[in-house]
């Protein structure tokens, strides 16, 4: 009997680490998280938030005389599929990005410009009675901003 116990644990084991290999793990991105537009996408100071898979990016990229935000696939086009407020204005190299409880804040500019922050957000998670916990850049190419639950 507790030979078959030990197996059927074993087995259970195996299932488990099995599972945990196969299922996809995604980039958390947390509270207060940042990007910069003329970052350099190292950890301190990156320009944008890629896919676990590394094949999408969300972020500022290079557009006209300044930068824009949007979503890219990474091939060697750097393919653009997605662009925030396209027919706008390009972002200045001071423009940086964070994620805050109320979704995220776009600051155009540094403070010292006293430049006024702008809510891109298409919704207000405070009407939802819920707010922003973290965020993530998914492989189907998705930015999905999630609340605690």
């Amino acid at each position: 009997m507790a030979t078959i116990s030990i197996i059927l644990v074993l087995f259970l084991l195996l299932i488990l680490i099995i599972a945990n290999e196969a299922t996809p793990v995604e980039n958390i991105i947390g509270l207060g998280k940042s990007l910069s537009a003329n970052g350099n996408n190292n950890n301190s100071n990156p320009s944008s938030w890629l896919s676990s898979s590394g094949n999408f990016a969300f972020g500022f990229y290079p557009h006209r005389d300044g930068y824009a935000l949007g979503i890219w696939i990474l091939d060697p086009d750097n393919t653009v599929v997605w662009t925030a407020n396209r027919d706008g204005l390009p972002l200045s190299s001071s423009s940086t990005l964070q994620l805050t409880p109320r979704g995220l804040l776009l600051r155009q500019g540094t403070e010292e410009e006293a430049v006024a922050a702008l809510n891109i957000t298409s919704f207000s998670f405070s009407n939802l009675g819920k707010e922003a916990a973290s965020a993530s850049m998914l492989d189907s190419g998705n930015f999905v901003i999630y609340n605690a639950s």
